[in-house]
């Protein structure tokens, strides 16, 4: 079937040797599947195809129309003015982005429907093409892809489920495939973990990272190469593109340290009761360097936490020892009481007395006339203080991964 496409693709490119070439696109532009126009004549008919292929599957799937059109003068307008003109007569649906190339200034700008102006802004797109210019191919292709795929990643995690990668195409599917097979959860880089241990391990991690669309991965070093083992971890974890939703347990031998790392809606769920919960028995583990029974626990305890994650996103609130309230009250009183009494006691030499004559001397003090005259009135006045609103954030509603770390 695909050969059948790039033959008529073939077909309609030779017709287009003949006749007049048309940069700007028209409205049988989303109709016929076209998203990419290439004036320079630059891409391949194979390459064409896949990237109008891959555009209207990123249409059909998550409702975004993503353009790319790279011409040679912009057909003698401003490139503004082009750009506008390309989105306006290409019958592209709401909300659509055009990324136009203009070869002869070598020049780029993009141009989109209002709706999207908040989601790509200015340093976004220039930051993307930033990126885009520095992947490698023989053509533009490559960076074109990039792009789409880009675009509508960020889409995906505002409007949808953020799972674009289970829309990648047919191709892109086999790459990831590909590449996977040499990316396991389980990498005993130290040798901790007894042989006859390792399989049953992976095969857990496999089945809870199938099951919750997450990767959970268990992984230990002889040591950290002078890095912090935050920074180790981060870099461990991000090198091999383990998915972005996931949960890692690191070792490093040498030092004996750990890093319980938690990556995307992991990261977002779980709070200091989550993490106390599965690290405790693990740590106990370790501390007699028990090691596959470390990770068993492991693996146990996080599919246990991870089954609990609702349909918004969110883990069942802690349980709450109803002794803590108990305790928090008697604790309260005795306290109270102790202070009280030990006020009280200070106090008996004490007693009530309307005068103060018993702490004259007799006849050290003789008055003829006395009397009381208010002589003035100072007042200091002084504005409260307002309190200062709270500037302190979560940490952990900002960025994308983060974790515990510690001795073992």
């Amino acid at each position: 079937m695909k050969n059948i496409k790039i033959f008529i693709c073939a077909i309609l490119l030779s017709l287009s040797s003949v006749l007049p070439v048309f940069a700007l696109p028209d409205s049988k532009s989303y109709e016929n599947g076209i998203f990419v126009i290439d004036e320079l004549d630059e891409f391949s008919d194979e390459e064409k195809l896949e990237l109008n292929e891959y555009a209207k599957y990123i249409s059909d799937n998550l409702g975004i129309d993503i353009v790319y059109i790279q011409t040679v003068d912009c057909d003698g307008m401003p490139i503004e003015e082009y750009a506008k003109k390309a989105l306006e007569q290409g019958g592209w649906l709401e909300p659509t982005i055009v990324l136009v190339y203009e070869a002869e200034e070598n020049l780029y700008i993009e141009y989109m429907t209002e709706s999207l102006r908040e989601i790509y802004d200015e340093d976004y797109i220039e930051k993307l093409w930033g990126e885009m210019v520095k992947v490698e191919g023989e053509t533009f292709a490559n960076p074109v892809k990039y792009y789409m795929t880009s675009v509508a990643q960020k889409y995906d995690e505002i409007y949808h489920d953020g799972q674009f990668f289970d829309y990648l195409s047919i191709d892109d599917k086999a790459n990831k495939i590909e590449n996977d097979e040499d990316i396991t959860l389980l990498e005993d880089n130290a040798n901790l973990i007894p042989d006859d241990k390792e399989s049953d391990l992976l095969k857990k991690a496999e089945n809870i990272s199938k099951k919750y669309n997450i990767d959970v991965v268990i992984a230990t070093v002889d040591s950290l190469n002078g890095q912090s083992i935050e920074e180790f971890a981060d870099k461990f974890y991000k090198d091999r593109e383990y998915n972005k939703d996931g949960i890692m347990l690191l070792l490093s031998d040498e030092d004996r340290d750990y890093r319980f790392y938690e990556s995307g809606k992991i990261y977002k769920v779980f709070t200091t009761y989550w993490e106390d919960y599965i690290l405790t028995d693990v740590l106990a583990q370790l501390k007699e360097n028990k090691y596959a029974e470390a990770f068993n626990i492991y693996l146990d305890k996080t599919q246990e936490v991870v089954s609990q994650i609702k349909e918004d996103g969110t883990l069942p609130k802690p349980p709450i020892n109803p002794l803590l309230y108990v305790g928090g009250v008697a604790g309260g009183f005795l306290i109270a009481f102790i202070i009280v009494s030990i006020g009280k006691s200070s106090l008996k030499s004490v007693a009530f007395n309307r005068t103060a004559n018993n702490y004259l001397k007799e006849g050290s003090l003789n008055l003829r006339n006395s009397s009381e005259s208010f002589l003035y009135r100072n007042v200091t006045r002084r504005e409260k203080p307002k309190p200062k609103e709270n500037s302190s954030s979560d940490s952990r509603s900002s960025g994308s991964s983060g974790g515990r770390s510690g001795k073992y």
